[in-house]
């Protein structure tokens, strides 16, 4: 039996997600764009999809089905058993963390890139930059659509 993703349990940055259909969600004029996707697969382990853009909305790495599609030079890859890992070779910087913890629950962090915001999810906060600067902490969200909504 599929567990349908609403039933999963994503600790973003240092807020938790419970019983929520998205993780991030942007939607606007013409726009309906996720950029995480996750499932139970046939071995009951969690299946990961995400495209990771830069500032410039060139792709720096595409993870389809827990596996790498691509990876733009200058980026690495690190992945185990329990998760993948994108950095940026030159700065150290995590781009994607994502840890698979247990059953119907996984970390989330990273660096986000949509048309007009960037969102940082670290161990110690969640940021979503666009005009200004929100930043959240030990939150949680809990049965919805989307945790994070953002609109153009």
């Amino acid at each position: 039996m599929k567990i349908e993703a609403e039933n999963y349990e994503v600790i973003f940055g240092s807020n938790q997600v419970l019983k929520c259909g998205k993780v991030i969600e942007l939607t606007g004029k013409g726009i309906n764009k996720q950029i995480i996707r996750f499932r139970e697969g046939e071995d009951g382990r969690i299946v990961f999809n995400c495209t990771l853009t830069d500032q410039d909305g060139q792709t720096v790495a595409k993870i389809a089905n827990c596996l790498v599609q691509h990876i733009k030079p200058g980026y690495r890859v690190d992945t185990s058993d329990t998760g993948i890992k994108v950095l940026n070779e030159s700065t150290g910087e995590v781009w994607l963390e994502f840890v698979h913890i247990g059953s119907r629950k996984f970390k989330l962090n990273g660096i986000f890139f949509l048309p007009g915001f960037k969102i940082v999810a670290t161990d110690n906060y969640l940021e979503i930059n666009k005009i200004n600067t929100i930043r959240m902490s030990n939150n949680t969200f809990e049965s919805c659509s989307a945790a994070i909504g953002l609109g153009q």
